[in-house]
């Protein structure tokens, strides 16, 4: 099967908002390639975000789709991580940093 460690990191408020960190384990035998990993946090992520390791493909509210370069193949035993900074804790604070 495949793990996802999600961790946050609570910003410090002044111009930094936060960031995630997820990491995708795959356990099976087999490579994957030209996947997306679907997840809702506790915070939205801003329109402006900085992606790294991955590119967001579909988000609405806190629900957000992400996907690897084109190219990439997460091979039997190995990790798949992305981060992303700028959380929204709520649609106002969005507006207020705009």
């Amino acid at each position: 099967g495949f793990t996802l460690e999600s961790e946050s990191f609570p910003g410090s408020g002044e111009g930094d908002s936060g960031r995630y960190r997820l990491t995708l384990s795959n356990h099976t035998k087999l490579p994957i390639e030209n996947f997306r990993l679907g997840f809702s946090g506790p915070g939205r992520i801003n329109s402006a975000a900085n992606v790294t390791g991955g590119r967001i493909v579909t988000q609405l509210s806190n629900y957000s789709e992400l996907a690897p370069a084109a190219d990439f193949v997460l091979a039997p035993g190995a990790q798949w991580t992305v981060e992303i900074d700028k959380l929204v804790a709520d649609k106002e604070k969005e507006l207020m940093t705009a």
